[in-house]
């Protein structure tokens, strides 16, 4: 019996294909205003509409757009990767963006009325405008951000947090999944929307028993995807399992995805709880439910303490067959910030236990698989390289 990773974070079964993405959208028109005083401010008629819309997404018929720039009020600097979401008059969600390099963003409205504009930024306060109606004649929004950052290890985190479903707001566990969150949403959109290309570097390798020495290992470079992972259903995974027998005698374990985690399935089926390293980075805990008898996940989202910045998630798998021959299965998946304040998985691995029956239906466990991968590359829509982890890191976009 082996095991086949698959996932939500990519299925990886026989280096199968990537999810597509769901295209991008440019704004590299929009000029910043030189007024940082208002929250609105310049007014751009029909003729700039038109040239701002060049290179966008087709507006449908009743949409209307919604544009403009966030700076910090105190040093009128763009801000960055900030996520700005639009909603309406009902409070529900219309729309999003994560910011530029310059700091611009880009909504459609889809009919007319109040609506008004939130700016969530990793490690600080969120900002919401006053309520406003789009219209035909483009307002270009500039709003200013406080800089009030939040000091994830300041809070007073104790060995004996509560586990709990939907932490209610004030709680410390609920400020830690508050910038949880807005990571994992960062980087749900980038991979959804931002209309990258990306090069991954797959590997799968044969452990021996102990899980210290690599027995084999094969690796490919996938180029060119639109895609860096694929995504799945979370309603099945959620009624029957993270691991699932397959027909052909395989395991298939699923990882979880930016998606899977901010569900409601999931956040209604887990409980979260704050907690500290050494190193002085801030952790929240999940873990399923009391009554949930499928074979589940529970883990931890590391953040940095001092930036809030989300680097890692580390899991096992639970509720399994009670056999010691299993060993352990589990993974861990690294997250990084591109320079536009874009969200990617960088790095990511899963390992699986490899169990032989043998005779009077005795099961072994003869080694471990290791499957995983790296983003070697990423390119933006216009093919400039923004991140060569296999070269120099991190490039920084001119």
């Amino acid at each position: 019996m082996s095991g086949v990773v698959a996932g939500m974070y990519g299925q990886v079964d026989g280096w199968a294909t990537d999810g597509g993405a769901e295209g991008a959208r440019k704004c590299a028109l929009l000029s910043p205003s030189n007024n940082a005083e208002g929250t609105r401010v310049s007014r751009l008629r029909h003729l700039r509409i038109v040239a701002i819309l060049v290179g966008v997404a087709p507006l449908r018929v009743d949409a209307q757009p919604v544009a403009g720039i966030v700076l910090e009020r105190e040093t009128g600097q763009p801000v960055v990767g900030a996520m700005v979401i639009l909603t309406d008059d009902n409070g529900n969600r219309v729309d999003r963006f994560l910011t530029n390099a310059a700091g611009r963003f880009w909504l459609q409205a889809r009919h007319f009325g109040s609506h008004q504009v939130t700016v969530e930024r990793i490690g600080y306060a969120s900002v919401t405008t006053k309520r406003f109606e789009p219209d035909d004649v483009l307002e270009l929004m500039s709003i200013m951000f406080p800089i009030d950052p939040i000091a994830l290890n300041a809070l007073e985190v104790s060995g004996q947090q509560r586990c709990r479903v939907r932490p209610a707001d004030g709680l410390v566990t609920a400020r830690v999944w508050e910038e949880a969150r807005k990571a994992l949403s960062a980087e749900a959109w980038t991979r959804g929307v931002a209309g990258y290309r990306y090069t991954l570097l797959r590997y799968r390798r044969t452990l021996d028993r102990s899980g210290r020495a690599t027995l084999s290992e094969t690796q490919e470079t996938a180029h060119d995807l639109d895609a860096a992972f694929a995504s799945v259903s979370l309603e099945d995974i959620v009624n029957v399992g993270f691991v699932q027998p397959m027909p052909d005698s395989t395991t298939r374990y699923y990882v979880p995805d930016a998606e899977a985690l901010l569900s409601d399935a999931f956040l209604d089926t887990h409980c979260l709880a704050a907690t500290r390293d050494e190193a002085g980075r801030i952790g929240l805990i999940f873990r399923p439910i009391p009554g949930r008898l499928v074979p589940e996940i529970r883990g931890v989202l590391w953040l940095n303490g001092e930036t809030a910045e989300l680097e890692e998630l580390l899991f096992d798998y639970m509720n399994l067959r009670s056999i010691v021959e299993r060993g352990w299965a589990g993974g861990q998946v690294e997250f990084a910030r591109l320079p536009g304040g874009e969200w990617i998985v960088q790095k990511w691995r899963v390992r699986t236990p490899i169990l032989e029956v043998r005779s009077r239906n005795r099961v072994r466990r003869t080694g471990y698989l290791d499957t995983g991968g790296v983003t070697a590359g990423v390119t933006d829509a216009q093919g400039r390289q923004v991140l060569d982890s296999l070269a120099v890191g991190i490039v920084h976009r001119r």
